[in-house]
Formats: C-alpha cells, sequence, structure tokens
C-alpha cells in the first residue's frame, strides 16, 4: 500500500451500549448514575482487528501486552467516568473515574461492523488542522504496519 485515504481505511467501532452494558454487569452503579465512555475503534488489517485505537479525532493508542486474566495479551484499558444526576442536570469529572481492563480478544464481542475511517469520525473528519494533521498521519501510521 502505497497511499491511503480516509474512505479506504477500515476500522470496527466499538459498541458503546453493548460495552456499558457489560461493565454495568460486572461494576453496578447507584441510582441516577451512568457510565460514560468514548467512542473509539480498532484498525483492521482485512477483518482482523489489530492492537491499535482511535478516537474519532484520529488521537490513536497502540496497546501493550499486559498480564491479563492469567495469560500475556493486547490490553486496552478504557476510561470509566461516572456521570450522576441531579436537580434536573448532572455532573461527571473531567478525568477519569476508573480504568476498565479488556482483551483484544474479549472487546472483539463489543465492536460494530467495519466502516471506514472517514464514517467512523463523523462530524469530525477535517474539522480543523489538527485533526486533519492527526488522520493523515495515523493513515501514514497504518499504511507503514498494515504491509
Amino acid at each position: 500500500m502505497e497511499r491511503m485515504e480516509a474512505e479506504e481505511l477500515m476500522v470496527a467501532p466499538i459498541n458503546v451500549e453493548a460495552l456499558t452494558n457489560h461493565i454495568l454487569k460486572l461494576i453496578p452503579l447507584k441510582d441516577k448514575q451512568e457510565y460514560i465512555i468514548e467512542n473509539s475503534a480498532f484498525l483492521l488489517n482485512g477483518e482482523k482487528i489489530i492492537n491499535v485505537v482511535t478516537d474519532n479525532e484520529c488521537c490513536y493508542e497502540i496497546l501493550e501486552k499486559k498480564m491479563h486474566n492469567g495469560t500475556i495479551q493486547y490490553v486496552y484499558e478504557i476510561g470509566c467516568r461516572i456521570k450522576t444526576w441531579k436537580d434536573g442536570g448532572y455532573s461527571f469529572p473531567m478525568t477519569v473515574d476508573f480504568w476498565f481492563s479488556i482483551s483484544l480478544d474479549e472487546i472483539a464481542k463489543f465492536l460494530k461492523p467495519a466502516e471506514s475511517l472517514k464514517d467512523f469520525m463523523i462530524g469530525r473528519y477535517e474539522y480543523n488542522p489538527r485533526i486533519s494533521s492527526n488522520t493523515r498521519n495515523f493513515i501514514k501510521f497504518a499504511v507503514s504496519n498494515l504491509k
């Protein structure tokens, strides 16, 4: 692959609702609370999930292997914030309340069907020069690593 565009690079977005429900089963919340989990997507090489995750502004992270559930594997650490509803409104912290760890194999159960990077970015694609630069850098990274 010499050159690729955002319309050609494929990612698998996380199904945030399904993942949130999974976390809720493991870590229940009090009444009037809910989790906030950022929307992310995994890079695909064909149909294979790669250990690279990005947000909708192409700020990406390369997952590292860690000890998880008794084996060494790629682990995604998801920042979870807790939104609390009160007095007709809500509040949530600017920082992460806790990190939820899940393996690459486990996260596969919570992915939506593949779509282009451009479609995943929705309204953020070419939104400003910083995001345009992030997108170009992410595509260059992907092209150099999807051989």
